[in-house]
């Protein structure tokens, strides 16, 4: 997480008010968005309640918070005077995140962005948030330089050019605006953070979880883009940014031991739950690859 120093020119704001089944088409009973992008994952309602049970997640992670820093992001979004503030969420998946924000900060503005916009009642949807459909690798142009806070959690990999992406994000910040920046890593790990080597079907260790994942996505789509583990250098080299803030959070894979902590439980069974959906996605988006026999792919979701 970092803030801002200076924002570059200003670019005029697009309005789209396409509706959000204008951006998707189904495939073998999912729905994956209807242009061409980089988001491998569908964008349907079963997926959308998955990214939920993530953002319940990554709250827990961090101590019931909305954001990392929290005094940090509370005192920007006080220190606005009158003037409402501005909130940028980019790549809103289900707009959990975005709905959130914008009942703890009734004073600001909302935005949430996606190739395929959340399917949100008006119930529940507060009147300070709003939603559009723009594309991370297209359409960062298009907003103007008024956000307090550019929130871009877990849509790296949907990101064609992390560097370029960060100054589109200090080219619309305000001056003293946040990134806030949350990245993963799928490979497993061991407590002290040593990673576990991949398996083979057969091996000692063999790990299903990690045969999905590398195995076979990699084949398709190559390596993981880990660009975060970069994120150090790439905002040190970036003159738009100052005061860069870095904090690594594990998660347990599901409950595994008598001996970890009441947190610890919580979020081993949200990650398990999470893990239990988002198998059966990724087989959805290599079965519509058509580059893997069927009973193959079965035979991966026995891993649930």
């Amino acid at each position: 997480m970092s803030d801002t120093r200076t924002p570059y020119s200003s670019t005029r704001e697009n309005d789209n008010s396409m509706k959000p089944e204008s951006a998707a088409a189904k495939s073998y009973n999912r729905e994956f968005p209807k242009h061409a992008c980089l988001y491998d994952l569908p964008t349907d309602a079963e997926e959308h309640s998955r990214l939920d049970i993530q953002h319940q997640m990554i709250r827990i992670a961090l101590d019931g918070s909305n954001y990392p820093e929290a005094g940090l992001v509370e005192t920007t979004l006080a220190n606005a005077g009158e003037r409402r503030v501005n909130i940028l969420d980019v790549g809103t998946g289900s707009g959990a995140w975005a709905i959130d924000m914008a009942k703890q900060f009734p004073q600001a503005n909302v935005l949430g962005v996606d190739v395929v916009l959340p399917d949100v009642s008006e119930t529940r949807r507060p009147s300070n948030c709003q939603f559009k459909l723009a594309d991370i690798n297209k359409d960062m142009g298009t907003f103007e330089p008024i956000y307090d806070v550019v929130h871009w959690r877990l849509v790296e990999a949907a990101t064609a050019d992390t560097d370029l992406f960060f100054y589109d994000a200090a080219r619309i910040l305000r001056p003293g605006g946040i990134l806030i920046a949350i990245g993963a890593n799928a490979r497993i790990v061991d407590q002290s953070g040593v990673v576990f080597p991949s398996k083979k079907p057969g091996d000692p260790e063999y790990s299903k979880y990690h045969d999905v994942l590398f195995r076979h996505f990699e084949t398709w789509k190559g390596p993981f883009r880990l660009k975060h583990l970069l994120w150090k250098s790439i905002l040190g080299s970036n003159p738009n940014f100052c005061d860069a803030r870095f904090r690594d959070v594990y998660f347990p894979l599901g409950v595994w031991s008598s001996d970890m902590t009441d947190r610890e439980v919580q979020l081993g069974k949200l990650m398990n739950e999470n893990l239990q959906n988002v198998i059966p996605a990724i087989v959805a988006r290599l079965r519509e690859s058509q580059k893997w026999p069927e009973d193959e792919l079965n035979s991966l979701l026995e891993v649930l």
